[in-house]
């Protein structure tokens, strides 16, 4: 735990470094200064569900993934959902009015599919598409003709279920590859607790010809039998590449999390003794810093109460739950967590987290589990909620963001009305539902990038914003589970009227932006 302390410690009472990230000017009380910011609020303002999404039957009972982009070239942000029976476009038409209709895909009906992500790949501007299938369906990538019409090109030597699916650039060439988290079974508790299952790490560098290749030994072997729910990137030691954290189900049984570590040419090796491999029912690992000291932390989800791991900056992590108040008992409204996203909600500056819950209703008894304690009670619809960064110190929790209950798998992260801060999609069995959100401080600023060919969309880059003296840190990581949040960054500037913006690219080049006013929508290029 010396590693808790110390970055708790650092982080409370400030440092005369910029570049690392120090709290707030506390002023000669010593108490962070005051803020005249209004409380946040979340409105549900879109719903579809059950059959009134266009793909969705009776009979259906897998769970969507959606991801948040301009796919339809007019400028608004669309949704894309994958659903069994049929993938959707959710389409933004403006002023709050959306559309959901099949997703238009030349010569096939509309792919069924269960995770979805978004990227341009091939550098024409649009973004196109990955759609990740179930057990005996193929999965597709999905190229754009720049309005939202498909072609649909299905990947070869690729037979597993794509549980979540995340584009970086893995092996260094500077093209965008794919990590896809697979779950290759059945819930046959049985075969589960007999410690077998999993069909291997799904990783797909991309080829000189634009060809996603599975690369069958870029993963090691000990993850073979995981069934993986998802693999966050991040750079977890903060060496330049992306390295991929498994959130894997079942861990008590199979194997647990895992942190595998990129050296560099998209060859992983597992981080041994990290501090980030928990034994858990791993649904979903959001990444963000909670402390404010500039390295991605980590926000995983479970069974039971969720964890929060403070990463020390060369990759070793702390569980800082209790520590932060970032502590969710066990109840029958919160019991199992899917998704998380780290996400300045209230524009404040420091990233809070926004958690997913929903009933498994798998037929498995919880209470047998492992870990588990006899009184947990597994009922369908629970509660969704955020925490609320309090300065990098710790987080409030706040149970009334989300007025609803509901069977949810998932929430992405975008700015659906152009307005400069983000909505909340939230997405389960079988739904989706936006919320717009009010309050908070003043505004902010949101990035685009413009990347490099094979990086279009800025994959994996960095971006630094001094506010007021003190460095906050996002990272152009967009994948949650099941689906992915929208191709760009906020930075709440609290009070401020402005903020020094840096990016730092997969490749290690570093663009100055300089000082951007607050209510701004700015796109950085690679070579401005």
């Amino acid at each position: 735990m010396w590693t808790l302390s110390l970055m708790l410690a650092c982080n409370a009472v400030g440092g005369p470094s910029v570049d690392s990230a120090a709290a707030p000017d506390t002023g000669d009380s010593g108490e962070p200064a005051s803020q005249t910011c209004e409380p946040l609020r979340l409105e549900l303002v879109a719903s579809w569900d059950g059959m009134e999404i266009p793909s969705v039957s009776p009979s259906d009972s897998a769970w969507p993934g959606v991801a948040i982009g301009d796919v339809t070239g007019d400028g608004l942000p669309d949704l894309v959902g994958a659903f069994p029976g049929g993938a959707v476009l959710f389409r933004n038409v403006a002023d709050g009015a959306w559309n959901a209709e099949l997703l238009a895909v030349e010569g096939i009906d509309s792919p069924s599919s269960r995770s979805v992500a978004l990227a341009d790949l091939d550098d024409d501007g649009d973004l196109d598409a990955f759609l990740g299938a179930d057990l005996g369906s193929p999965s597709y990538l999905m190229y754009n003709d720049g309005t939202g019409d498909f072609a649909a090109s299905p990947l070869e030597d690729f037979p597993h279920r794509a549980w979540s699916a995340a584009f970086g650039d893995l092996d260094g060439d500077a093209d965008l590859d794919l990590f896809a988290a697979t779950y290759d079974a059945d819930l046959d508790l049985d075969a589960i607790l007999a410690g077998s299952h999993g069909g291997g790490q799904s990783i797909l560098l991309q080829d000189a010809e634009g060809r996603f290749v599975p690369s069958p030994n870029a993963a090691p072997p000990n993850t073979d039998n995981a069934l993986s729910l998802q693999g966050a990137l991040l750079d977890t030691e903060g060496d330049g590449d992306l390295d991929i954290y498994l959130a894997n189900d079942f861990g008590p049984y199979l194997v647990p999390n895992q942190m595998l570590v990129n050296d560099g040419a998209a060859r992983f090796s597992t981080a041994g003794t990290s501090g980030s491999e928990l034994a858990v029912y791993a649904m979903g690992a959001g990444v963000g810093d909670a402390n404010g000291d500039g390295s991605p932390d980590l926000f995983v989800t479970d069974v039971g109460p969720p964890h929060l791991l403070l990463n020390d900056g060369a990759g070793r992590y702390a569980d800082a739950t209790q520590a932060m108040n970032a502590y969710i008992p066990a109840t029958s409204a919160n019991l199992v967590s899917w998704g998380a996203a780290f996400v300045d909600l209230d524009l404040d500056s420091w990233d809070d987290i926004v958690v997913s819950y929903g009933g498994l209703g798998s037929g498995i008894d919880v209470t047998a589990l492992e870990n588990a304690d006899p009184t947990w009670s597994d009922d369908l619809d629970q509660a969704s909620l955020w925490l609320h960064n309090q300065g990098g110190a710790s987080f409030e929790r706040d149970d009334a963001a989300f007025t609803d209950l509901a069977r949810a798998r998932g929430v992405a992260v975008g700015d659906l009305d152009l307005d400069g801060r983000p909505e909340l999609v939230m997405y389960g069995k079988l739904y989706v539902h936006i919320f717009h959100a009010s309050g908070g401080c003043g505004p902010g600023v949101a990035v685009t990038l413009r990347g490099p060919p094979g990086n279009a969309n800025g994959f994996g880059a960095r971006i630094d914003a001094i506010v007021e003296g003190r460095t906050t840190t996002r990272w152009m990581l967009p994948s949650v589970t099941a689906g992915q949040s929208a191709l760009e960054v906020y930075v709440g500037l609290g009070l401020s009227e402005e903020a020094d913006l840096t990016v730092t690219w997969a490749d290690g080049a570093v663009t100055q932006v300089g000082e951007v006013e607050a209510g701004s929508r700015i796109s950085v290029g690679r070579n401005d």
